[in-house]
């Protein structure tokens, strides 16, 4: 009877019981005294056997503040005139400031990135913002509209040309800053007007943060739905070797959910973005990692928001993730080694050697030693 007494109290499952949840919910707490919010613990398991780290461009690696750097401005009477730089003297030209103020309308009702950058210069150069009317975002291609009696589109080159835009006269190279720049074409009426050239800042921590994940094994892409010429010279700058340019939203989560359908089943695939055009490849993904300054629905789609510490979260999230799991495998084995070593001292195997067998309470105290050994090993990543 006492054998029997002792086998129940030791099998009981407590430990075993503890050692996932209690390592998840430590871990999820200290993520977020560190801005990085964790939905569920499956995401933190997936997060820690990522192989694959796919990005989006703007406003993730780069700061999402972008700057007309130049512009190529197309007049009435068929010349152009090209602008360099975003010193305001270079943008006194009517031409170039009427053709601005359009844009700077139109994109007033926009909420991507690079539409801070035309409303922006307007209010640098005091160029007056109109209204705009039956405004239509194209996602992942540009915006259209009407500014009184115009209307307006304005976009990649491909939506330009996919609206029958004859697009030669646009077709000389602006002599950007930075091969890395963006080109935003506009057409009025149904005609070329002018094309800018925008470019945005990386993030001061980018380079270091690749080169860590890199470190790591870790292959890593990104997406943009800049030209691919443009994705190529930003991926080549920032040390990323795989980079696919001129993607639309649902673009980007097709090649996320063809990477993670033709890949190794080992092959886990985390996307990093921002911005709206993001929340499709960030619920086609394993897990969706989103930067905390992005837009709400790429908040919501997430699995992971990093609130602060900008990129430089990523790796820390993932190494989180990686103590976390390793923390939960302790576990496990705690609970199942205390079980294996005590069930047959409990059920009487060493009575032909002492002549006795194991005390109930001994087995009880044995019990909550096992649970405490797990509590103290899941505390520890308070402190990783």
């Amino acid at each position: 009877l006492l054998s029997a007494v002792s086998v129940l109290v030791i099998a009981c499952p407590c430990a075993l019981g503890l050692a996932t949840p209690l390592a998840m919910t430590v871990a999820i707490g200290r993520g977020a005294r560190q801005g990085i919010l964790v939905r569920s613990a499956e995401a933190m398991e997936k997060l820690a056997r990522a192989t694959t780290i796919v990005f989006d461009k703007t406003g993730t690696l780069t700061q999402g503040r972008p700057q007309i750097v130049g512009a190529l401005i197309l007049h009435d009477d068929g010349s152009r005139s090209r602008l360099e730089g975003d010193a305001p003297e270079a943008w006194q030209a009517t031409p170039a400031r009427r053709l601005l103020g359009i844009v700077a309308s139109l994109e007033a009702a926009s909420e991507h990135a690079l539409a801070r950058a035309f409303t922006d210069a307007a209010a640098t150069l005091r160029i007056p913002v109109g209204e705009a009317s039956q405004v239509e975002a194209v996602v992942g291609r540009g915006i259209r509209g009407r500014i009184g009696e115009h209307a307006v589109l304005v976009g990649s080159k491909a939506l330009l040309a996919a609206e029958g835009i004859d697009m030669a006269a646009l077709d000389a190279d602006p002599k950007p800053a930075a091969r890395e720049a963006t080109l935003i074409f506009v057409a009025v009426d149904g005609r070329p007007a002018g094309m800018f050239v925008i470019a945005d800042t990386p993030r001061p921590e980018t380079a270091a943060v690749i080169a860590s994940l890199h470190r790591d094994g870790r292959r890593l892409v990104m997406l943009s739905g800049d030209t691919d010429a443009t994705a190529q010279a930003v991926a080549a700058r920032l040390g990323i070797k795989e980079a696919h340019g001129g993607l639309a939203p649902e673009d980007k989560a097709r090649w996320v959910a063809t990477c993670r359908a033709g890949d190794a089943a080992d092959n886990t695939i985390a996307f990093v973005g921002d911005g709206i055009n993001d929340a499709p490849a960030l619920a086609a993904a394993d897990v969706g990692i989103a930067m905390g300054s992005g837009a709400d629905v790429a908040l919501e789609t997430a699995d992971i928001t990093l609130l602060s510490g900008g990129l430089a979260a990523v790796p820390r999230a993932i190494a989180l993730a990686q103590a976390t799991m390793t923390t939960v495998r302790q576990n496990l084995v705690l609970a199942f080694l205390y079980n294996v070593l005590a069930i047959p001292v409990a059920a009487g195997a060493l009575y032909p050697l002492l002549g006795h067998v194991t005390s109930p309470m001994l087995a009880a105290a044995a019990m909550t030693f096992s649970s405490l050994s797990v509590i103290a090993n899941s505390l520890r990543l308070r402190n990783s």
